[in-house]
C-alpha cells in the first residue's frame, strides 16, 4: 500500500515539473512570438554559415555573434560582441517639443546595438570563441571589416536623423509633455511598460530629492527609450513590418494628423493625442 502511495506521490510530482516546463515553453513562446528565432524566415541577424542576409561567415554557431555563456562582457546578458569604441555621437537637435537637451551619449542595450550598427567596430568581433577573443571574418565584402557604409544596417555615429534613445521617461516629463497640449498634438502615455520602457542611466530633469513621487524610477534604475524599445533582433521578419518593430501592426493608417505609415499599434504604446486616445 505504502509503496502504491509512493508511486502516486511521484507520478504527481513528475506531473507538476512536466506542467511546469511546459508553462515556461509557452511563455517564452508567446513572449518571443511563436516563431521568433535566428534560423527562419531569413532574419539578418544571423550572421552563422546559416544564415542567408548578406554578411555571414563560416561559422556554424548562431548565438555566438553577440551571446557567450562564458567569459561575457558585463555590459549587457551574457554579452558576446566587442562594445563600440564611439564615445560621443552626434544626437537630435533639442526643439522646443522635447522639453530637454539630449545630450546623453547612447548607454545600455542602445550601445550593444550600436556595438554593430555604427560602423566603428569589425563585424565578427567577439569576446570569446573557443577560449579566445578573435574576428570572425564575414562575407560580403566585409571580411575582418566593420559594418560599411552602404548598407541599409548601418547607422553611423550621427544620429541626429533618428528617434531619441537612452532618455529616461519619468512622471515628470509626462506631466511636462501634457502640458503642452493644444499647441502639440500628441502628448505621452503615463502608462508605458516593459519592454518599451527599458533601463537607462540617463536622467531627465526632476527633483527626486523635493519631489520623490514625482519620478517615476528611482536614482538607480531609471528607464526610457532605447533601440530595444521598439525593435527585437530575434523576431522574424514579418510582411509588411520592417526593421524588427516589435508589437507592430504592419497597417497604414488612415486617421489624419497620425504621421506613421507603419507600426502604429507600437508607437501608440509611447504616444496618444491630447485627447487621450491613439489611432
Amino acid at each position: 500500500m505504502r509503496r502504491k502511495v509512493n508511486m502516486r506521490n511521484r507520478n504527481v510530482r513528475m506531473a507538476i515539473v512536466v506542467a511546469v516546463m511546459l508553462s515556461i515553453g509557452a511563455y517564452y513562446s508567446v513572449a518571443r512570438g511563436a516563431t521568433g528565432n535566428l534560423t527562419a524566415n531569413g532574419n539578418k541577424h544571423n550572421l552563422s554559415a546559416s544564415g542567408t542576409g548578406a554578411y555571414i561567415s563560416s561559422e556554424q554557431q548562431i548565438c555566438v555573434f553577440c551571446h557567450t555563456p562564458h567569459m561575457s562582457l558585463t555590459e549587457g546578458p551574457l554579452w558576446n560582441h566587442s562594445l563600440t569604441i564611439q564615445a560621443s555621437y552626434t544626437m537630435p537637435t533639442p526643439s522646443a517639443t522635447q522639453l530637454t537637451t539630449p545630450l546623453n551619449p547612447p548607454d545600455e542595450a542602445s550601445r550593444l546595438c550600436l556595438s554593430c550598427h555604427d560602423g566603428t567596430v569589425p563585424l565578427g568581433s567577439v569576446q570569446n570563441l573557443g577560449g579566445v577573443s578573435t574576428v570572425i571574418s564575414m562575407t560580403g565584402g566585409v571580411g575582418l571589416g566593420p559594418l560599411p557604409a552602404a548598407s541599409t544596417a548601418y547607422l553611423g555615429t550621427n544620429l541626429s536623423g533618428h528617434h531619441l534613445i537612452s532618455i529616461e521617461i519619468n512622471n515628470q516629463l509626462v506631466t511636462d509633455k501634457a502640458a503642452q497640449c493644444p499647441s502639440v498634438s500628441y502628448k505621452l502615455n503615463s502608462g508605458i511598460a516593459y519592454p518599451y520602457l527599458q533601463p537607462t542611466r540617463s536622467s531627465y530633469p526632476c527633483n527626486r530629492v523635493a519631489n520623490p513621487n514625482g519620478c517615476k524610477d528611482n536614482v538607480t534604475m531609471r528607464h526610457g527609450v532605447q533601440c530595444n524599445s521598439c525593435h527585437d533582433p530575434h523576431l522574424d521578419p514579418v510582411p509588411g513590418v520592417t526593421k524588427f518593430i516589435r508589437g507592430a501592426s504592419g497597417a497604414p493608417s488612415t486617421q489624419a494628423g497620425w504621421p506613421w505609415t507603419f507600426g502604429d499599434s507600437l508607437c501608440c504604446q509611447c504616444h496618444i493625442s491630447c485627447t487621450g486616445t491613439c489611432p
